[in-house]
């Protein structure tokens, strides 16, 4: 569980992630966050929905959250998200997930790698401000 009232969204555990579809209507899903260079990262499957969400509408929200997607007391963020694609970037990222959730993120890793490999991940960078 996080902290109440982060600062920033990368000092909660989990973030509740809105992104908003072609019509405008917003979807809230919760992921884990970790902070590099100043930004937010989260990362999911590279054809999810919330992908193509984001690359139709670079519009993003942030909440604290726990690891059901209940939110907690604090602020939001509102900014802009992107896919990334730098390789070094992408390799310190998820270097920083691993440092943050340990050996969850580990097993989880492995597990992908197992079933699929990990060319399915899509990084998210998520450049927010408290609102």
């Amino acid at each position: 569980m996080s902290a109440p009232h982060a600062d920033s969204p990368d000092q909660a555990r989990f973030i509740n992630l809105t992104t908003y579809r072609k019509d405008g209507r917003a979807v809230v899903t919760p992921v884990w966050v970790v902070a590099h260079g100043g930004k937010a990262y989260s990362y999911t499957l590279r054809n999810s929905y919330k992908v193509k969400r984001l690359r139709n509408n670079p519009q993003v929200r942030m909440v604290a959250c726990d690891l059901r997607g209940e939110q907690e007391s604090g602020p939001h963020w509102s900014g802009t998200g992107r896919v990334v694609s730098e390789p070094e970037l992408m390799r310190e990222v998820y270097a920083a997930f691993g440092t943050k959730y340990g050996l969850i993120y580990h097993l989880m890793t492995f597990m992908r790698w197992l079933r699929r490999g990990l060319n399915d991940r899509a990084l998210l960078e998520l450049d927010c401000r408290p609102k």
